[in-house]
């Protein structure tokens, strides 16, 4: 079986390039992958988290049950966008620990685990992964991380002036010099590689994916590795 683990976050919905964005990657992830693992015979399930559960799917091995998935994920998302000002949800940070430890409940025979996120807030905040959970989760289940990335994000092409920033989590905005966004690039990237290495001791496999060339890096990502899909 596969189980898709769903970051449905603001950050997930943030985007710079029309039709370029993190959002989009998600879902034709959950397509490929998807419709991979169900044409192997394997049953294909989700859980949608945010800082907190937001669906759990149990694995089913059928089309329909793929495109559930994607509709599940894309009207959770699509609902928090559409909220008029002050009705919308401020999310606290996602919490990568309740989806991870919820299906290390749910399954006690081997699964393979696909995380699909920004890990944002795990880049700006170590502890929101119980890292000692992941490695047990890991030595059950066979765990791969899909880290999305939008090179474009703090890519303004200005080195003076004043950018307003929205925190798509929190709804806050911030003020920050055109200058430092090199900078803050440079700092998103040595804390993204700390994660990727954090996973590494973990037993988890990771790909840091952007649209442009994910198809392409998630063969050969997945190349060679025959167990994942039975």
């Amino acid at each position: 079986p596969v189980d898709l683990v769903i970051d449905i976050s603001p950050s997930m919905r943030f985007q710079i390039l029309e039709g370029a964005n993190k959002g989009r990657l998600l879902f034709e992830l959950i397509g490929l992958l998807g419709f991979t693992g169900i044409s192997r015979q394997d049953p294909v399930g989700a859980v949608g988290f945010s800082d907190g559960i937001e669906f759990f799917l149990r694995p089913k091995a059928n089309r329909g049950h793929i495109f559930h998935i994607a509709k599940r994920s894309f009207e959770t998302m699509r609902l928090a966008a559409n909220l008029s000002p002050g009705q919308e949800k401020l999310s606290g940070p996602s919490d990568f620990n309740l989806p991870l430890r919820l299906i290390y409940k749910k399954f006690k025979c081997r699964h393979v685990v696909f995380i699909i996120s920004d890990f944002v807030d795990a880049i700006n905040d170590p502890t929101l992964i119980d890292y000692d959970h992941l490695k047990r989760l890991s030595s059950r289940h066979h765990v791969m991380a899909l880290v999305l990335n939008d090179p474009e994000e703090f890519n303004w092409g200005m080195t003076r002036g004043i950018v307003l920033a929205k925190n798509p989590e929190m709804g806050r905005l911030r003020a920050i010099k055109g200058s430092k966004a090199a900078r803050i690039r440079e700092d998103i990237a040595e804390k993204r590689a700390r994660l990727i290495a954090s996973f590494k001791e973990c037993g988890v496999e990771t790909a840091e994916l952007a649209y442009e060339d994910y198809f392409e890096k998630l063969v050969i990502f997945l190349a060679g590795k025959n167990s994942v899909f039975s």
